[in-house]
């Protein structure tokens, strides 16, 4: 591993957000400089890892019970994949990224997933 790939421990604060509901979670992740990728554990039973990568705009989860890959491109519309991973098959989903913002300490994005409105950030604290 190269000195400039090392992956920094983070605090971090997570929220999606929907129409309905806020939902807000802090956890300690890992930065990878190079690619800017956010890598962490959620705090569930079914030991959720996460991906974002903030070059490509990709969210990954994985489970026990899933694989989710979802793509974002501003003012597209892309194909979020769902692997279920009992059944041995696929589900899609339509996205409809409406913007992306996103800086050295935060990552926004607006989008609708299957006609409902979410807002997914991710935000470096102290």
């Amino acid at each position: 591993m190269k000195a400039s790939d090392k992956m920094p421990k983070i605090n971090i604060l997570v929220s999606l957000i929907t129409n309905e509901q806020q939902k807000n979670w802090t956890y300690k992740a890992l930065l990878k400089k190079n690619s800017k990728e956010f890598l962490y554990n959620e705090q569930d039973d079914k030991r959720t890892k996460v991906k974002f990568n903030c070059e490509k705009k990709e969210l990954i989860r994985e489970n026990q019970e899933l694989l989710m890959t979802f793509n974002f491109k501003e003012d597209e519309i892309t194909y979020g994949k769902i692997f279920i991973k009992d059944l041995k098959k696929n589900l899609y989903v339509t996205i409809k990224t409406n913007s992306i913002y996103q800086d050295d300490n935060k990552v926004e994005i607006n989008y609708l997933l299957e006609n409902e409105l979410y807002k997914y950030k991710i935000e470096v604290i102290k």
